[in-house]
């Protein structure tokens, strides 16, 4: 159990993966962005910023 809460991220961060809360690890191997730390904050607005500009790709609409 305590494994479990060590994984989800709170206000204070991730304590597995010693994040903050705002920060997003992509831990595929895979992925060309393995170990890349994004900003989640940022990112979301990056993405809000695009749908403005660009109304079309808004599905939600």
């Amino acid at each position: 159990m305590r494994r479990l809460l060590d994984e989800k991220i709170a206000l204070s961060g991730n304590k597995k993966h010693g994040t903050k809360h705002n920060e997003y690890v992509c831990y595929n191997k895979k992925c060309p962005n393995y170990n890349k730390v994004v900003d989640r904050d940022m990112n979301a607005m990056m993405n809000l910023t695009f749908l403005i500009d660009h109304p079309r790709y808004n599905k939600a609409l």
